[in-house]
Parts: structure tokens; sequence; C-alpha cells
């Protein structure tokens, strides 16, 4: 049950560290200007953000019921998208019509992509609609007007030219968002405009009488990075005697930019000149639209990588915390099959000390192997540790008392060329801790600095107190609140950058074979992160180190702190029958002669079934 709910709150943490960032995604996803809309793989609507709701004239309620069908795109263009992006993967852009809640009918251009889950499965679609209503009123506009005027040019040909000038003057009446011209382009290359329309002041800001009497006021505005491209266009099309189209901005002259579409038909004359015959749409807020649209295209590619590259990190991060859970539990699984010889070991060498005299060599021996069985056990307890299998022993405890503790036990361990000293603030305060864990934690840290300093150097240790504000405990995932700071910095080698990443994994070291089994700032990082603190690391090759573990501090004061005081207890005799059951056999033999020692009968099982049958049959003679 422990381990389940270790793992439940582990998934628990990953799902709040998605969520946090979810909501990053959530807020682009809701201000965006573009209508976006989310759909699962029966095109039914499952969300959409404001600038959605507002396009269909709906409530999200409203919209949660309908399907694609209920807005106006039929079952062909349905299907046909589905399709597409089933079998590519990539976005699909269509234009189709919309029905709104109203009744009212807009025309859509709409980029709608695949959403896929971490198991690389289709799981609905991510759709982004532009309204592009104006745009096709004003193409289908600027069609009928270029039809008008060939039929305009068409007539010119065939009857005389004051019919012909009073029927462009009719069409350039009748433009909307246009201008009709007339150029004459010589053979030595000059131009002369021969007629101009009176919106061409609206265009240029001149009448058409200063652009006849000047044409550089007219192809002087063309946008200076346009222009090459505009003239050799141009300039081509003369050669080829084939009809000049493009688009270019154009500047006016109080600096603003608009953009023209030109649309002209070519005439050879005998003379050598070719007559061009053209008109000019301003399509400004068409191209503006244009514009917004690639925009919000790239938002949505945008968006939609960077979210690609969450869920992956999200996935390496799950994939982590399984590696770390198998090894936890391979880890507590050999430290407790290793802890049951252990006690065997240890309680037949206690057993052989109370059979021999003290002085003896069999004594001697026995008190080696209790030596070793007491570092084999640290070892265990290590592990256990690392696997989270062990129960924290809390109470309140003074953090200059733990640090001090620890730096004295430091001091006999460590080489006698490097320097301890320490800074305590009084007000360091206390915590609600394992001391011995803490203790565990920091000497790993201390022995890992040692380490560092192997011709020797100084290591300061230093305990005070800091606040610890809601950002930065948001990005340390701990609670926000006063915090006790124990700092641990040493003169040493420093940490490069590409191992500082990995220092608090398991089993990885940078020390030589056999030297260190990278198990020490795993388990202290554990330790820190169960009592809810957290470790921050700052160093720099030859420069040294310095670890700053924090831990939140307790409301208490040293006045209201427990007494640890040892208590000294009486052995007692005892007597009585008693039942042992166990199927290592080795460690239920010395466990039997342990109680036997002590004055207790003992009968032996290695069996369940067999133990309870000798209790029903004797249950009266069993204390």
């Amino acid at each position: 049950m422990e381990e389940k709910f270790e793992s439940l709150q582990r998934e628990n943490e990953l799902l709040k560290q998605e969520a946090r960032e979810g909501r990053k995604y959530r807020r682009i996803y809701d201000e965006s200007a573009a209508a976006i809309f989310i759909l699962d793989t029966q095109m039914r609507f499952a969300d959409a953000n404001k600038a959605g709701l507002d396009m269909f004239g709906c409530s999200r309620d409203e919209l949660v019921a309908m399907t694609v069908k209920d807005v106006g795109i039929t079952e062909e263009q349905a299907a046909y998208v589905y399709e597409q992006i089933k079998s590519s993967r990539k976005l699909v852009n269509y234009e189709h019509e919309v029905r709104r809640k109203d009744g009212r009918v807009i025309i859509a251009l709409n980029n709608t992509s695949a959403i896929i889950d971490d198991d690389g499965e289709m799981v609905g679609f991510l759709s982004a609609l532009i309204d592009i209503t104006e745009k096709k009123d004003i193409e289908r506009e600027n069609a009928e007007l270029e039809k008008k005027l060939l039929s305009a040019q068409k007539l010119q040909a065939e009857t005389a030219l004051s019919e012909s000038e009073s029927l462009v003057r009719a069409i350039n009446d009748n433009l909307y968002n246009g201008m009709i011209y007339q150029v004459m382009r010589r053979p030595d290359g000059s131009r002369q405009f021969t007629y101009l329309s009176e919106r061409v002041i609206d265009f240029y800001g001149v009448t058409p009488e200063q652009g006849m009497a000047d044409p550089m006021l007219i192809y002087g505005r063309v946008h200076p990075e346009d222009a090459e491209s505009v003239y050799s266009g141009e300039e081509q099309a003369n050669v080829d005697m084939r009809v000049f189209q493009t688009e270019t901005r154009v500047l006016f002259p109080d600096g603003s930019v608009r953009w023209s579409q030109f649309v002209s038909r070519p005439t050879a004359l005998a003379d050598g000149s070719t007559r061009w015959d053209g008109i000019e749409f301003d399509v400004t807020q068409r191209k503006n639209v244009e514009i917004a649209l690639a925009e919000h295209q790239r938002d949505l590619e945008r968006i939609v990588d960077e979210r690609t590259a969450e869920l992956k990190r999200t996935n390496e991060q799950l994939l982590q915390s399984q590696k770390m859970e198998a090894i936890g539990l391979l880890a507590g699984g050999i430290a407790h099959d290793f802890n049951n010889i252990l006690a065997t070991i240890s309680g037949t060498a206690e057993l052989m000390l109370r059979a021999t005299p003290h002085d003896s060599p069999i004594a001697k021996k026995a008190d080696r192997i209790l030596n070793s069985c007491r570092r084999a056990g640290d070892l265990t307890m290590k592990l256990l540790t690392f696997a989270r299998r062990e129960k924290l022993n809390v109470k309140a405890v003074s953090v200059n008392e733990v640090a001090g503790d620890m730096l004295e036990m430091l001091k006999s361990a460590a080489s006698p060329s490097i320097t301890m000293n320490s800074r305590l603030d009084e007000d360091a305060g206390i915590i609600v801790a394992d001391a011995n864990q803490i203790y565990q934690a920091l000497l790993n840290i201390c022995l890992n600095a040692c380490d560092a300093m192997p011709e020797g150097g100084e290591l300061m240790l230093r305990a005070g107190r800091v606040e610890v504000g809601p950002d930065e405990a948001k990005i340390k995932d701990v609670a926000p609140g006063s915090f006790a700071s124990i700092s641990v910095e040493d003169s040493g080698s420093g940490i490069d950058a590409d191992s500082l990443g990995s220092i608090f994994e398991p089993f990885f070291t940078t020390k030589d074979r056999g030297k260190g089994s990278g198990l020490g700032l795993s388990i202290s990082h554990g330790i820190i992160k169960s009592h809810g603190g957290f470790i921050d690391v700052y160093t720099k090759p030859g420069e040294g180190s310095i670890f700053k573990v924090h831990l939140p501090l307790a409301d208490v004061s040293l006045a209201n702190m427990e007494d640890d005081k040892s208590v000294k207890t009486r052995r007692a005799a005892f007597s009585g029958n008693l039942m042992l059951v166990d199927d290592d056999l080795d460690f239920a033999l010395t466990f039997k002669e342990a109680l036997e020692i002590e004055g207790f009968n003992v009968d032996m099982f290695s069996s369940g079934t067999e133990a309870v049958e000798h209790y029903h049959a004797n249950n009266s003679e069993i204390d």
C-alpha cells in the first residue's frame, strides 16, 4: 500500500506540473484573435476560444452539442478533411461557408491539424478559422471590374475615340476601389501617361494633369524594395507583348503604405511604341487579411510545436520516474533480503560472545563479525533510504544542533589537510525532521566536498534562515514560507556543466571505479525532498562548490522542544512457551537460540499451516 501511495503521489506531481505548463498554452489559446476549435474524431465540437464562439454566435454549452454539419460543413468536406489528416498528419487548408446561429452565412479559411496522444494515435482535430467574407467580396468585385475593363478595351478598339473616352469615364465612375490609366511606352524606354482617371488623386495624391505631366509622380511611389521586380516584370511583358499583372506596395506622401494590384494589356503601335491600357486596384485590405492569416497560421503551428515538445518532455519525465521506481523497488528488495541474512550472522556472533570469555580469541573474532555487520547494516539503510521504504522518525530538532553534531562527526573522519569551520546563526530555527536522516543527507554532501579536495582545502558550514516566496516555491515544488538554510561550501575542483544536471541521479559518479557508489547525493536529495525541502547547487570548475540545503522551519521554540534524553531500561527475567514461524531456517534457529537463552521454551515451524495446526492442538500451553 505504501508503494502504491507513493506511486500515486508521483503521478499527482506529474499532473500538477503538466497543469502548470498547460495554463500558459491555455492563455495563448483563449487570447488568440483566430477562431480556434477543438473537435473529436466524430467531428463533434469539444471546445472553442472566445473568438470561435463569437464567429458562430453561440455559447460554449450550445457549441459542445453541435457537429460540423450544424454550421454548414457538408459530409463530403468533413470526410475529405478527415482522410487527408489521417493519412498525412499535416495541416489541411480549405475554404467553406459557415452558418452562424443567427442564420447569417460567412466564408472562412479553415486550417485543421490532428491532435495526437502519447501513443501516436489521432484523438481529435485542432481547427483555426479566419473570416474571409470581406476578402471574397472584394475579389468578386475586382473580377467584375476586370471584366468591365476588358469589355471597355474591346469597345474602345471598335468605336471612335470620343465614344471610348465616354465609356472609360462611365467605368471609372463605377469603380469602387480602382483607377484606370493609359500609358505610352516609347522605344527609348521613356513613359508618358496619356490618360488617368480622377481616382488617381486617392491613389497617389496627385491630379490627372499632374500625373500626365510628370510620370515619376506615380512610378516613383513604388516601394523601393519592390521597384526592381515591378520594372523588370513590366520590361519582360513589353518584350513578350503579354498582359502584365503584379501586386506591389505604394508609398503615400505621408509615409503610409498601401497595396496595389495592376492589370495592364499591351498594344503595339506603328511607331514602335507600346500603349498599355490598365486598371489599378487598392488591395490593401485583402493583403492585410492575408498577412494576418499567415501570422495566425504561424501562431497555430508554434502552439502545436510547443505542445508537441511539451508532451515529449512530459513523456521523458514519466519514463525517468518509472526508471527510478524500478531501481527503488530493486534496491528495497535487496536490502530486505540482506537484512535477514545480517540478522542471522549478527545474532549468531552475539550468541558466541555470550558463550565465550571476553578476552578469548573467539570473542575478538565475534566482535569483528559484529562490526562488519554494523557496516553492512549502514549500507542496507542507505539502500532503504534510496528506495523510500524506511519510516521517518520525525521530531522537533535544532538546525544548529544537527549541523554542529554532523560537523564534529565529520572532523574525526576527514583528512587533517582539510580545514573545517562553521558559522551558525543563533536564529537558524527548529525543523521537524528525522534527525538521523538529516545527518545522513548532510554527511553525504560533506563527504563529497572532502573528496573534491584531495590535496586539502577549506570546508565551511553555515546555517541560517531564508524566506521562499510563492514564485520560487512554485519552481522548487515546495510550500512558500520560512526555511532553514544549511550551506556546505568547499574550495575544491568544482563541477562541470555537463555533470551538474546528473549529480542527483542514482549511481552517477565522476570518481574512479571502485571509489564511489553514486548513491550519496541521490540519497541526500531524496531525504531532503521527503522533508518538504530542496537543494540548490552553485559551482564552477576550479572554483569550488556550494550546496545549499533548504528545510521548512517549524513554528516551535527551543523551550518547547521534546526532551530527547535516553532512558535506561532494566532487563527483566522471562519465561513461557512461544511459537516461532519463519521460512528462513538459519534465521529461525538463531532467533530460537536467543529466546531460549532468555528463558523461553520455543517451538519452531517453517510453514504457517503447520504452525496453525500446532496452535489449535496446543493453544492452552502457548503463552
